[in-house]
């Protein structure tokens, strides 16, 4: 595996993890603002209110997600950009600005966790005694998935500074 493998193979596992949280996000969404359609339909205005900031909670979760998605794909690009050629200053200034970019998809992943667990309060709080139906699954598999994102943003932020005092080996 080349140096610049070991950076982008778990960006690139990362990248499928946010897109897979992001896709369960957009469920859990749709999910929660049907319950809330009906629930008002029904005249429980409570229940429509606390589905609405479910509905909330999760658009601030897919916001975050596509901020790490895009913090991901800037990280990509200027590993993408070291070449043979390169001395070590340029490529120690990619990996500088990879690192970076992966600090911002870290960053919006974490900041998933809070809306997550406002929802997952507000559901099992709206429905006091019902069925939540797959809401709770939705923030599980949305959290599994943030979660082993951040893993392999983490590996490859270690990756990445662990290539910068070997600059030489990546460039000439």
């Amino acid at each position: 595996m080349t140096a610049t493998s070991e950076i982008l193979t778990p960006l690139s596992a990362a990248a499928t993890e946010i897109d897979e949280a992001k896709t369960h996000s957009e469920a859990g969404r749709e999910h929660a603002d049907r319950v809330c359609q009906q629930a008002h339909g029904q005249g429980l205005r409570g229940v429509a209110a606390s589905m609405s900031q479910v509905v909330a909670a999760f658009d601030e979760v897919t916001a975050s997600l596509i901020t790490a998605a895009t913090g991901v794909r800037d990280a990509q690009i200027p590993v993408n950009e070291i070449v043979e050629a390169m001395t070590p200053k340029e490529v120690k200034d990619r990996l500088t600005k990879s690192i970076s970019a992966i600090d911002l998809a870290r960053d919006a992943i974490t900041a998933t966790n809070n809306p997550l667990a406002e929802a997952q309060h507000t559901i099992r709080r709206a429905l006091d005694g019902g069925e939540p139906g797959p809401l709770l699954g939705f923030i599980q598999m949305i959290d599994a998935a943030a979660g082993r994102a951040q893993g392999q943003t983490t590996k490859a932020r270690t990756n990445a500074q662990g290539q910068i005092p070997q600059t030489s080996s990546l460039g000439n």
